[in-house]
């Protein structure tokens, strides 16, 4: 009898050992740089994973053999040379990213799927609108950084006709999010940023925001009556910017030479969202700019999503007090 509780008791420790030394084994392999993406390959566990990880993609699927409804997609390059499925490190973690050409429905989308030290994935839609017929994207390098080259069409609904020019864009990982790749950038002496977002006719998501060099910042919200849905006053807020986003906003002006961007950027539709955007830099020059459907520039979309995150830090309420005014909601 003892001789069996011994021998139980001898098979428990050793299935104890194993777990832990399997445990410690994917610990090790997971700080090394091996995480979940390197063992998604084929486009059926790439759907699984996507589908996982995002609900709105639960219809997601892989364009493997890269075809288009619309002939004119055909001009964006040789997709006989694409490949739907590609891996790289973009953020320089150490952990591999998904680059993944895909269809949702009828629309064409581009995923990057990045790693991490937790396998905590992070996914970034490199297509941000919607209604695109087709687009493409591959990894390119420059000076050994891995880079998307993404090619697409402007045209907002299921037709692309055939004057519409190739759009071409290189993409880096920097400032938290995918932007406009500058080989050269340039130095300003940002005073002030002025930003303002008008959500197409939803006052829930409009407001603004003033930031200066000092990392004081100012932040207006709307007042809005639920049942109505109408705004009934302004709120002003006070507070500091932490350094880190601070820094990242300056920085990311400034890697976009942002006095070189257009003044205006609109997509061809309507009740669609409106960043109006003022830098007031280098001893009082101002820069402005108006982006309708939030398309202009991938540096640019990536800026709003830094202004909007700073919606949710902790502000200090002053006086009412206005900024700049809320741009209309339409075109």
């Amino acid at each position: 009898m003892k001789s069996l509780k011994s021998f139980k008791l001898l098979i428990i420790l050793l299935l104890s050992s194993t777990d832990v030394v399997l445990s410690q084994a994917l610990t090790d392999q997971n700080i090394k740089g091996y995480g979940k993406i390197d063992s998604i390959n084929r486009p059926e566990e790439v759907e699984a994973f996507v589908r996982s990880i995002e609900n709105r993609y639960s219809s997601f699927m892989v364009n493997t053999v890269l075809t288009f409804d619309d002939d004119n997609c055909f001009r964006l390059g040789d997709l006989n040379k694409l490949t739907a499925i590609t891996k790289a490190d973009f953020d320089k973690n150490g952990f591999t990213d998904l680059l993944v050409i895909g269809m949702l429905g009828k629309h064409p989308v581009v995923l990057c799927l990045m790693g991490s030290i937790n396998n905590e994935i992070d996914m970034h839609v490199i297509s941000k609108h919607f209604r695109r017929t087709c687009s493409i994207a591959r990894i390119v390098y420059e000076n050994g950084t891995p880079l998307i080259e993404y090619k697409y069409f402007k045209a907002n609904y299921a037709i692309v006709y055939k004057d519409e020019p190739v759009n071409s864009d290189k993409l880096i990982f920097k400032f938290g999010g995918f932007v406009d790749y500058n080989l050269s950038p340039k130095k300003y002496n940002i005073e002030k940023i002025e930003y303002t977002m008008g959500a197409g006719g939803d006052p829930l998501s409009s407001f603004s925001m003033e930031i200066n060099s000092k990392h004081k910042g100012r932040y207006i919200s709307q007042n809005v009556d639920f049942l109505s849905r109408k705004n009934t006053e302004y709120i002003n807020f006070n507070g500091m910017i932490p350094d880190t986003i601070h820094d990242e906003i300056f920085g990311l002006l400034n890697y976009a030479d942002f006095p070189n961007l257009n003044d205006n950027y609109a997509i061809t539709a309507t009740d669609h969202a409106t960043a109006l955007l003022k830098i007031t830099y280098d001893g009082g020059k101002i820069k402005t700019i108006r982006d309708y459907g939030l398309l202009g520039t991938q540096s640019l979309n990536r800026l709003y999503q830094i202004m909007d995150s700073l919606r949710s830090q902790v502000w200090t309420p002053e006086p009412i007090k206005a900024i700049i005014p809320l741009p209309g909601a339409t075109n």
